[in-house]
């Protein structure tokens, strides 16, 4: 199997394994709590709507969508904190 193959059946891993990575390492968000965020199914749609788009805008820009659209699931600490885009 084709590595983008695998990658398009399994849902992009190696590109959310960059968000969790961004958003542990950036946004002080555990990694454990990272990971669950990034295949969170809300975020997971919205990645894989357009994946193309979705790997042009970066980890970056994930990891902040996430923050600004997770807060509820974030500790208090990184809830407060206000990404700008």
């Amino acid at each position: 199997m084709s590595f983008l193959k695998f990658e398009h059946e399994n849902g992009y891993p190696s590109f959310r394994t960059e968000i969790a990575q961004v958003l542990h390492e950036r946004y002080n968000v555990g990694l454990q709590k990272a990971e669950e965020l990034v295949w969170n199914d809300f975020i997971g749609e919205k990645i894989t709507e357009d994946i193309e788009w979705s790997q042009h805008m970066g980890p970056n820009y994930w990891a902040k969508f996430i923050l600004a659209n997770c807060k509820d699931a974030l500790p208090k600490r990184t809830g407060r904190l206000v990404p700008q885009y």
